[in-house]
This record gives C-alpha cells, sequence and structure tokens, in this order.
C-alpha cells in the first residue's frame, strides 16, 4: 500500500557531547520517513557548525578533528535531515560540544614511596597511563589497567620503585 500522505522525516535526538580538544569528534545521526514507501534522505549541517566540522550526506555521520584553538570553546552544531525529492520536507536538532583541553597532569604528589598522578577528564572516557624511567628509554610501559574517568578528574597511585625519576604520559584511548 502507498501512503499519499507526504511527511517531513524525523531525526533522532542528538546528545551533547564533551571532549578533549585534540581529539576527534564522531556523531553518528539516524532519521526515519514515515512515507511507504520512505523518501530516500540527506543529513547536512546548518549555517554555524566550527570550521572543519562535516557531515556525510547519506550515512549522517559528523566528523570534527578538533584543535588547541578549540579548547574552551562550546560549540552548537545543527543537523538537518531532508528529503531529497522535497527538499522543504525536513527536521534538524542541534547540539552542544563542550571542547575542554587535553589531558594535564597536576602536580605530583607522593605518599609512602608511591607517586599520585591526577589530570583534568572526561566522564566515560578512557584513559592509559604510560611511563619510562629515561626520556633515552625507546619505548612506554603501560602503568595498566586503563581508567575510566566517573567525573572531571582521575587520579591513578604508581610504585616507581628504585629509579631516582620516571616520566609518565596521559593516552586518550577511543
Amino acid at each position: 500500500p502507498v501512503n499519499p500522505t507526504n511527511y517531513p522525516p524525523t531525526l533522532a535526538p542528538i546528545a551533547d557531547c564533551l571532549i578533549h580538544a585534540g581529539c576527534a569528534l564522531a556523531v553518528t545521526n539516524s532519521a526515519t520517513d514515515l512515507a511507504a514507501p520512505p523518501h530516500p534522505l540527506a543529513f547536512s549541517l546548518d549555517p554555524g557548525a566550527p570550521a572543519g566540522a562535516t557531515i556525510d550526506s547519506a550515512t549522517g555521520v559528523i566528523s570534527w578533528p578538533t584543535t588547541a584553538a578549540s579548547a574552551g570553546t562550546t560549540n552548537t552544531i545543527t543537523v538537518r535531515v531532508s528529503q531529497t525529492t522535497l527538499s522543504n520536507l525536513s527536521d534538524m536538532k542541534s547540539f552542544t560540544v563542550v571542547v575542554v583541553p587535553p589531558p594535564m597532569l597536576q602536580p605530583l604528589t607522593f605518599a609512602n614511596g608511591a607517586a599520585q598522578l591526577t589530570w583534568n577528564a572526561v566522564a566515560g572516557q578512557r584513559y592509559r597511563v604510560q611511563y619510562k624511567s629515561s626520556l633515552a628509554a625507546a619505548n612506554w610501559t603501560d602503568l595498566a589497567p586503563d581508567l575510566t574517568a566517573t567525573g572531571s578528574t582521575i587520579s591513578v597511585t604508581d610504585a616507581p620503585g628504585l629509579s631516582p625519576q620516571g616520566y609518565y604520559r596521559i593516552l586518550i584511548m577511543e
């Protein structure tokens, strides 16, 4: 059966995002068309999206490789889905992307021979801490296990052993 009424497509809600500067934002969008048979749909970004943000018109996937200059910004992105046959039939949703600075270690604290490392984080983001005892060392060693942040900071304790110095880095895991 064919539905003679032409309805606009419906874009699913899009959750707000919090991301570290230097990371790539990837958001998948979906939409439905109630017409029978459904019309082909095309996704687009409305004016005002941050520079470098793109959307795949067929899949609705938004990509935005943030940069260090993005840190400390709040960005509103509006996604539109339209019927390709009747572009005046469309739906749009906006969402906010807050870009926070990359992970930065706070000054180390020491207690009972162990170093406590604390850094700024994004809740739900997974991090890996790596260390080496010399900057000349070829490889970094994982300080297992990976950690998932539950708030805006996260900490880990490491007993560095007999080495008089150590170097740490924080990796953001996908």
